[in-house]
């Protein structure tokens, strides 16, 4: 009879801790992986601060799938991509010298199982992110939109190029890749107060990125600092460097 009790206690208690846990699935995969570029990779995930879990490798192409448990309700999520380059572990972000940012942060109010699902196209450097199951909290702060746009380019200089944003020196967003005669556009979040904001244009010119500046004999300064208050309101910074007049049109709203 104690056995039995026992063994019923024991059942119950895992049915309780069950019930107070969710499963959560990452998958993630990269698109447009360059022939002899397949590196592998692994993700880290941290909930709170804390490491949760690491998955095992794939190769960047590969559909990867990794689940773990996360006691139920609202917590900070982060998911770290690792590539394996050069016999070491690289975090794959584009500081790191990789085409795309590979890393998903948010705050997450996990009610049900859910699925956190990443995709990196490796040749438009993006990443695309969508979570069912749980509900992700929208993001605190205030949005700014950096828009941009080469006047007078000349025909065969039309470089690939990239903004990014720093608030208070921390990186906040690198943007999409344009052509320098195409309208750029990328939006970060600010948080609320006063800030210092940098924002620099980056060209692709044989093989690297480079600032776009007259130090790095570019014909104009492809970058703007101010400093901005924050409220409720949106912001946005409208750039317009013109090659020809060596000239930089910035409109702040």
């Amino acid at each position: 009879m104690k056995i039995k009790l026992l063994v019923l206690s024991l059942f119950s208690c895992m049915a309780v801790m069950a019930a107070k846990t969710v499963t959560v699935t990452v998958k993630w995969t990269f698109e447009e992986v360059v022939e002899g570029y397949d590196h592998d990779n692994k993700i880290l995930v941290f909930i709170d601060g804390k490491s949760v879990g690491e998955s095992q490798v794939f190769k960047e192409s590969a559909k990867a799938s990794y689940s773990f448990e996360v006691p139920k309700g609202k917590h900070s999520i982060k998911i770290v991509d690792y590539s394996f380059y050069e016999g070491k572990w690289d975090i794959h972000t584009k500081e790191n010298q990789y085409s795309v940012d590979a890393f998903y942060e948010a705050d997450i109010n996990f009610t049900a199982n859910t699925t956190i699902n990443m995709l990196f196209n490796v040749d438009k450097e993006s990443s695309e992110f969508t979570v069912t199951g749980g509900k992700t909290a929208a993001a605190k702060g205030v949005p700014l939109t950096v828009t941009w746009i080469y006047k007078n380019v000349e025909v065969g200089y039309d470089h690939e190029n990239r903004m990014i944003v720093y608030v208070d020196g921390k990186q906040m967003g690198t943007s999409a890749i344009f052509a320098e005669s195409k309208k750029g556009s990328m939006t970060v979040i600010v948080p609320p107060g006063q800030h210092d904001v940098v924002i620099e244009n980056y060209a692709f010119y044989e093989g690297q990125w480079e600032l776009h500046s007259i130090e790095n004999n570019y014909s104009v300064d492809a970058f703007y600092s101010t400093n901005m208050i924050f409220a409720k309101k949106k912001r946005s910074v409208d750039l317009v460097f013109d090659i020809e007049t060596l000239e930089t049109t910035t409109t702040v709203k």
